[in-house]
Parts: C-alpha cells; sequence; structure tokens
C-alpha cells in the first residue's frame, strides 16, 4: 500500500533575542526559530507561506536583509550561538548559504550586512569580544578583512552604514559601557563616541536622504534605544565652520577619510516606562515609480507597547500612535519592524508575531486576530470541514452569552446565535 505525504502547515515561534526578525520590500518575513532561519512570505495565502533553512547548529541570535540602495533585498544574513555567521541567496526560486563565515571563538550575537559598490561588507560581534569585518569581492570569494578587538568589552548591536559624499563604510557599535563607538578608515579604528545613554544600548537604526527631494546627500540620522527608556536620534553630517551666533546643543566633531564630520543629539524620546528594545525609521514608499521619503520612527519596549513618532514643523518629534496589549502577564515585545505597505510587526517574549495595520487615522486594528466578545473566551469549536469556527465568553447577561460564528477563510463574523443567559 503506497502512502502520500505532504506538509500542509507549519508553525515555529521566533527565539527570543531583540534583533531576530526583519521585513523586506517585498513581503518577506525573515526570523529566527531555534536553530533554523525561516521565511514567512506575507503575500502567500490558502496554502504554507513559511520555508525553513536548516544550516546552524545552535541557536540563531540575529537575521538581516541585505538592503541594496533601491532597497530590495535578495539576500540575508545571520547569526547564530555556534560561533558562525552566514550570507544567504535567492538563486532560481531557493535559497542557498553562498557563504559561512568562520572565525569567532564563541557565540556570534549581532550582525549586519551593506552592499559597498560591488562588494559585501558584513559585521558579526561575538562574546569573545570581537567584532569581525568580512567583505565578499566581486568573485564571489568571502574574506575576513579586519578584526577589532573589544579588549574586555561587548558588543549588544551594530549597524554598517556607506558615509555620503566619501561613499566609504562606517560602523556604530553599542558596547556595554552604554556608549556608542564610531568605527571608520581602511583598518576601521576607533574615531568617536557618541556618550549620552545611561544604561545598555539595544537596538540602532540608520536612516540616510532626509530631504523628500533627496538633495540632503550630507547628513544621516541614527536613532538608538536603550535600556533607560529613552530613544536618542543623532545627527551625522559634514562639518560647516561658519559660526554662526544661535543657540543650539553641542557638537562633537571627528575625522573620518579626510573629511570632518560633526555629531548632534537632535532629540531624545521619552515614552516607555520600560526597556525599549527595537527602533527603526520607515522605509521609502514607491509611489508611481518614485521613492517617497515617510518621517517616521517606530519603538517598541517591554511595557508592552510600540510607539510610532513623528515630527511636528517646528521640529519637535512627538508620539503619534501607540499600539500594544494591556493587562496579561506577557512581557512585552523584544523587537519590530516596519512593513511594506506601513504596516507594523512586533514579537513578543514567548516568540508570538502581532502584526497592525492602519485603517483610518489613527485606527490600527491587529491582523489576523478575531475581534467581537466583550470578555475572556471560554470555549472554541471548528466545524469538520474547518470552515466555520464557533466561540464563546463568559457573560453575566443574554447580550454577552451569545456564540459567534467565523467564517474562517475570510475571517468575518457571522450573525450572533442568541439562546443563552450566561457563559
Amino acid at each position: 500500500m503506497k502512502l502520500s505525504v505532504s506538509q500542509v502547515y507549519t508553525s515555529i515561534a521566533c527565539n527570543r533575542t531583540p534583533e531576530i526578525v526583519d521585513w523586506n520590500s517585498d513581503g518577506l518575513i525573515c526570523y529566527g526559530g531555534s536553530n533554523a532561519v525561516v521565511i514567512y512570505d506575507t503575500k502567500i495565502k490558502g496554502k504554507d507561506p513559511i520555508t525553513v533553512l536548516s544550516h546552524h547548529r545552535c541557536r540563531v541570535n540575529s537575521v538581516k536583509w541585505i538592503r541594496k540602495p533601491d532597497g530590495t533585498s535578495t539576500e540575508l544574513v545571520s547569526c547564530s550561538a555556534d560561533k558562525t555567521a552566514a550570507i544567504w541567496t535567492l538563486t532560481d526560486g531557493v535559497w542557498k548559504v553562498t557563504a559561512t563565515l568562520q572565525g569567532h571563538k564563541d557565540g556570534v550575537m549581532c550582525i549586519h550586512g551593506t552592499y559597498h559598490g560591488d562588494r559585501l561588507l558584513v559585521f558579526t560581534a561575538s562574546i569573545d569580544s570581537t567584532v569581525k569585518v568580512w567583505e565578499r569581492s566581486e568573485d564571489g570569494s568571502t574574506s575576513l578583512k579586519h578584526n577589532i578587538p573589544l579588549q574586555s568589552g561587548l558588543c549588544l548591536t551594530l549597524h554598517g552604514h556607506i558615509l555620503p559624499i566619501v561613499g566609504q563604510p562606517i560602523l556604530f557599535c553599542a558596547l556595554d559601557d552604554h556608549k556608542i563607538h564610531v568605527f571608520t578608515g581602511e583598518d576601521f579604528h576607533r574615531v568617536h563616541q557618541m556618550v549620552g545613554h545611561e544604561d545598555w544600548v539595544t537596538s540602532d537604526w540608520i536612516k540616510h536622504n532626509l530631504k523628500p527631494s533627496f538633495s540632503d546627500d550630507s547628513t544621516i540620522m541614527l536613532a538608538s534605544c536603550s535600556q533607560d527608556t529613552y530613544i536618542r536620534l543623532w545627527r551625522i553630517q559634514a562639518h560647516s565652520s561658519d559660526e554662526a551666533i544661535d543657540i543650539s546643543v553641542e557638537k562633537k566633531v571627528f575625522q573620518a577619510y579626510e573629511e570632518q564630520w560633526e555629531v548632534k543629539l537632535e532629540a531624545v524620546l521619552a515614552g516607555h516606562e520600560g526597556w525599549v528594545y527595537g527602533v527603526q525609521w520607515h522605509p521609502p514608499l514607491v509611489e508611481n515609480g518614485k521613492r517617497k521619503v515617510i518621517h517616521s520612527l517606530l519603538s517598541s519596549s517591554l511595557d508592552k507597547s510600540l510607539i510610532v513618532w513623528q515630527p511636528e514643523p517646528s521640529g519637535a518629534w512627538v508620539e503619534r500612535v501607540r499600539l500594544g496589549e494591556v493587562g496579561g502577564s506577557g512581557l512585552g515585545f523584544y523587537g519590530s519592524r516596519y512593513g511594506p505597505g506601513g504596516e507594523v510587526l512586533a514579537h513578543g517574549y514567548n516568540g508570538s508575531f502581532h502584526i497592525w495595520s492602519c485603517c483610518k487615522n489613527t485606527l490600527w486594528p491587529e491582523q489576523q486576530k478575531l475581534y467581537g466578545h466583550g470578555y475572556e473566551v471560554y470555549a472554541l469549536a471548528a466545524s469538520a470541514d474547518g470552515a466555520l469556527l464557533a466561540s464563546a465568553c463568559r457573560a453575566t447577561s443574554v447580550e454577552h452569552a451569545a456564540l459567534i460564528l467565523w467564517y474562517a477563510i475570510i475571517i468575518r463574523p457571522d450573525p450572533l446565535v442568541h439562546n443563552h443567559h450566561q457563559t
């Protein structure tokens, strides 16, 4: 007797680390689940949207897309507690490991990749108190380019970027001394320390091209968040020697690639009541073939909330939208990401995903959640064909004692069924 076995559904939660989830412009979510890298295609409906990629031998600590200048992504990087990192490339519809980065003596905690012309630079940080810079040349070969010793320090998060004007790489590393260290040059030497946070910096994200006209090519904005519950916005731009009389915050100047650059604290955002574990600038949107810059920042915290920050015409950054959960015993969110259409994704302490999308102004319903009951849901049952779902909640009145029938395929409620008087 011949048996036919096919996989119809896959469920795997993401790991409990801050930078474990990323979302690209094609609607693909990559994340680490146990020892695997998982690709979740949000555009697939009606069949299994999950692709599980096996390569690492221990828990995956971070997964990130490598974004091209136009915002698209066909490659991603991952790092693991097995002391290695990997570059994944989409080839003929199949994800393959095109390079394994070996050299750290302990688990690799964070990773970031950025294109530098025809080359790819990958930055990895490990518990062995080193940061390594890897380079993939034009012929596809990958090699270790630099090793940055941190003495006894520990890098908690890092972000690489290509400096405007000079077109050369710059590396931001947040260490356990509460400072963000800046490395540049051919040998990636330390040129500056950004001081301000009073606890560990848990995430940072860089935004380039601040003006909608793309005329501001000399400025980048770095957002950093910390366990001190604050978010800091740093403006980094080419230094100007004009000494205009003006009341402004102090500027720090450093030298990089024969140019002088100045760092200025743009704003300090206070709104969360717990450790802030994730920040991300809104990616540019494509409308009628043109990229539109969105001035918006997303943050997530262990206080069970996400905040969308936007600037006022005066330049002050204010809270526009607050999302999240109320009550319960959960421990908040470990990270968040913007989707290609402005959706918001957050991952929780226990590995769950939450996605919100804006319907109208400040109305942000959470997707793939069934709303209708007024109290705790006590009972749930599905029909044999899986087309209908019945639910009931705690009730002390006829109004709340109704059963709700849901069409499972299109996720909408059928008319209420009234007959009961209590739970």
